[in-house]
C-alpha cells in the first residue's frame, strides 16, 4: 500500500486561520505604527503653525514699512477711536470738565 504526500487532508485543511498569538503580534504592530504616526503629525502640524506665525509677522512689518514710507509715519496706534471733539458711548457718561 503505497500514500502519496497529498493524501494527508486533515493536516492540510486544520492549518487554515492565523492563531491568536500572530494575530495579536500584528494587531500590537500596527498599533506601534499608528502611534509613531500620530506623534510625527502633531509634529508637523505645530511646525507648520510657527512657520505661518512667523511669515504672517514679516508680512505685518512689510505693510508697516510700506505704510512709514508712503506716509512719512507709522499708523496711528488706535485707528478706532474718533476725532477729538466728538463723544463716544463710554466717555459721554464720564463727568466732564468745565474749561471756565
Amino acid at each position: 500500500m503505497q500514500r502519496s504526500i497529498t493524501s494527508k487532508p486533515d493536516q492540510a485543511s486544520s492549518r487554515r486561520g492565523f492563531t491568536i498569538v500572530e494575530l495579536l503580534i500584528v494587531i500590537v504592530v500596527i498599533g506601534i505604527l499608528a502611534a509613531i504616526t500620530i506623534v510625527a503629525y502633531n509634529g508637523i502640524q505645530t511646525r507648520a503653525r510657527d512657520v505661518k506665525r512667523t511669515d504672517d509677522a514679516a508680512k505685518i512689518m512689510g505693510a508697516l514699512e510700506a505704510y512709514k514710507v508712503i506716509n512719512g509715519k507709522y499708523p496711528d496706534t488706535n485707528p478706532t477711536q474718533p476725532p477729538r471733539g466728538q463723544p463716544t458711548a463710554r466717555s459721554s457718561c464720564a463727568p466732564t470738565r468745565s474749561s471756565g
